[in-house]
């Protein structure tokens, strides 16, 4: 009887530590998928945050990209408005012949890239009386 007292004994044993390994392999478990959860959780606000702080850097860069265009293309403006020449310029006009108004436009596209405003990205407009 001894051996089968020793056996249950055993094998309560051995059951014991079955279930107290699968218990601590749970927890352990449990504890590791809230680690990464958490790590996820607050890497993913982390980037919101650096997300916002580079978009309203790139926002204010633009804003002033555009202002300093802007107050170069009416910098340009007052310089070719200022000449009354080109300020009077009118492609649509017919009492001009063709030779006379491509030398005007020729000239004016030639003052125009002297100020540094006709280029591969930059395109001057100007609306006539039509």
């Amino acid at each position: 009887m001894k051996n089968s007292a020793d056996f249950e004994l055993y094998d309560k044993i051995k059951k014991y530590r079955r279930s107290i390994l699968k218990t601590s392999v749970s927890v352990m478990f449990i504890a590791c998928m809230l680690v990464y959860a958490c790590a996820c959780y607050y890497s993913g606000v982390n980037a919101f945050h650096k997300e916002a702080q580079l978009c309203s850097a790139i926002n204010a860069e633009a804003d002033q990209n555009v202002a300093a265009f802007m107050k170069k293309m009416e910098d340009t403006a007052k310089l070719i408005m200022g000449n009354e020449d080109y300020a009077k310029y009118d492609p649509t006009d017919t009492s001009k012949s063709e030779f006379a108004v491509l030398n005007e436009e020729n000239a004016l596209t030639e003052r125009l890239i002297e100020l540094s405003t006709l280029g591969n990205y930059t395109v001057f407009g100007f609306l006539s009386i039509n």
